[in-house]
C-alpha cells in the first residue's frame, strides 16, 4: 500500500542517448509507529524482449526514533514522576542518577532540589534504532513566613500578620484561639475588648500551598500578646496631677475620633484626632459617655466614665 513511503517512479525508464543514468526520488513518510527495519526491493528489467532481468536493489527504511517528554516542575521539595504515561515502554538510561529513583528505567522519579537538566538516551529494541534527549526538571521553592505587629487605627489586641511566603497560590491560618483565616495579610483581634485575660501566648500556623503544582509547606510559631486596650471608667481631674484626663491605653495612632456626652445625651466634646488630653475643667463631677471610633469605621467602642473631683 506504499504506507511507509511514497512511490513517485514511473513505470518505465528512459536513459537519454549519452546519459549513464537518471535520477528519481521517492519520500518516506513518518508514520509515529514504531516498527522494525523494512525493506524496498527494486527489479530493473530491461524492454527488450532479448534481455532477462538486469539487476535488483533492495533500500532499507528507518523510521526516525524520537523521545519528547514534556518538562516538569517540582515544589517545595515534592517528589515527580518523569514519563509518567510513557508513549513506548523501552527502558531509557538515565544521567545525573543521584536526583532519580533509578538510572536504568522508562519512568524514574525525580527529587532535584535545584533546577536541572536530565539526559537519557534511549534504545528502541523493534527497530534497533538509538536517540538521545533531556528533559528539564525546574524546581520551585515554596516558603511559609510571616512577621507580626500592629497597625495605625487599630488597637494591640488587634495583631497584623505579615504574610512573607513566596510561591504560595493560597492560605490557612490557625491563630492559636480557635479562629482562623484565608486571607493572604489578615489582622486579627484577640480576644474581647478590655479583657486581661486574654494576655499570654499564642502558637500561630501559616499552611501556604501552591494549588497549581500540589504542594504545600507549614510555618508554626508562638506569638505574645502582653498588652489589652483599656479605657478608664473614672477620672479625677483635681489638680493632683494624677488620674487627670481621659487616658485610653492600647490604642494605636492619631486617627482616632472621640465623643463625650452627657447623661442628657448632648455632646459636650469632640477630637477628631483625639491624644488622651479630654479633662471635664468645665464640666460638673458625674456620669458622661463616650463613643470611639477609628477612622477606618471597623472599631467602636463605647461605655460611660465617672468624674469625680
Amino acid at each position: 500500500m506504499n504506507s511507509d513511503y511514497t512511490n513517485n517512479l514511473p513505470t518505465n525508464i528512459i536513459i537519454p542517448i549519452g546519459q549513464t543514468s537518471v535520477t528519481y526520488h521517492f519520500v518516506i513518510n513518518q508514520d509515529a509507529n514504531k516498527e522494525p527495519e523494512e525493506t524496498i526491493e527494486f527489479k530493473i528489467t530491461s524492454g527488450c524482449s532479448s534481455f532477462s532481468e538486469v539487476t535488483k536493489k533492495t533500500i532499507s527504511i528507518k523510521d526516525t526514533y524520537d523521545y519528547p517528554l514534556s518538562n516538569v516542575i517540582l515544589c517545595g521539595g515534592n517528589k515527580k514522576q518523569l514519563n509518567p504515561t510513557p508513549q513506548y515502554p523501552d527502558n531509557l538510561i538515565w544521567e545525573n542518577s543521584p536526583f532519580l529513583s533509578c538510572e536504568n528505567c522508562t519512568s524514574p522519579t525525580a527529587s532535584n532540589t535545584s533546577p536541572k537538566w536530565f539526559e537519557f538516551s534511549a534504545n528502541d529494541p523493534i527497530s534497533g534504532c538509538q536517540t538521545t534527549d533531556s528533559i528539564f526538571v525546574d524546581y520551585l521553592e515554596l516558603i511559609a513566613d510571616f512577621d507580626i505587629g500592629t497597625l495605625d487605627c487599630y488597637t494591640v489586641q488587634d495583631i497584623h500578620f505579615y504574610n512573607k511566603s513566596k510561591n504560595a497560590t493560597s492560605y490557612l491560618w490557625s491563630f492559636g484561639d480557635g479562629n482562623t483565616s484565608n486571607e493572604q495579610e489578615p489582622t486579627h483581634t484577640y480576644g474581647k475588648w478590655m479583657d486581661k485575660s486574654v494576655k499570654g501566648n499564642y502558637t500561630v500556623t501559616l499552611l501556604v500551598e501552591n494549588t497549581s503544582l500540589n504542594c504545600r509547606k507549614t510555618l508554626i510559631r508562638d506569638i505574645n500578646l502582653d498588652e489589652v486596650l483599656l479605657v478608664p471608667n473614672i477620672i479625677t481631674p483635681n489638680g493632683d496631677t494624677k488620674n487627670e484626663t481621659f487616658q485610653i491605653k492600647g490604642i494605636i495612632g492619631s486617627c482616632w475620633k472621640l465623643s463625650i456626652y452627657n447623661r442628657y445625651g448632648k455632646m459636650i466634646y469632640q477630637n477628631e484626632n483625639y491624644a488622651n488630653e479630654w479633662s471635664p475643667s468645665e464640666n460638673s463631677d458625674g456620669i458622661y459617655y463616650y463613643a470611639i471610633e477609628n477612622k477606618n469605621g471597623d472599631r467602636f467602642f463605647k461605655g460611660y466614665i465617672l468624674v469625680i473631683r
